[in-house]
């Protein structure tokens, strides 16, 4: 990977998840076709990470996202009422001093990865 990539986290619709690297000149190309279009972040109060969504989920009607849109209401302050986080969700960390992305911090994969353990427990006890 080059010096300037950077990690994000692929958060699917289907309660799953992947590391995402963004590199070089393909960052954003890469970032919208994770999220199937043009994107935009979701308001927050985070300092910790930045989620980006289909700017025209809801217009799309793609799937309600529920897996991240609890997670990042609960973990990570993002708040987002209007018709609910739709689509698949990618989260990078805050933007540095110049506003250019960084990588998802590791204590985010590790909440991550445990709220999807934690699903994935309440799913199969049901």
């Amino acid at each position: 990977m080059t010096s300037n990539a950077v990690q994000a986290l692929l958060l699917r619709t289907n309660g799953t998840f992947e590391k995402l690297p963004l590199a070089g000149t393909q960052k954003f190309k890469t970032l919208q076709k994770a999220l199937g279009g043009s994107c935009e972040t979701l308001p927050s109060k985070s300092t910790v990470v930045t989620a980006y969504v289909n700017e025209e989920g809801v217009l799309k009607n793609l799937t309600t996202n529920l897996f991240s849109g609890r997670l990042l209401n609960m973990e990570f302050y993002v708040n987002w009422d209007y018709g609910g986080v739709r689509g698949n969700v990618v989260l990078l960390g805050p933007p540095d001093k110049d506003g250019e992305a960084t990588s998802v911090p590791a204590s985010v994969v590790k909440q991550v990865t445990a709220y999807s353990e934690r699903l994935q427990e309440d799913t199969e006890s049901e």
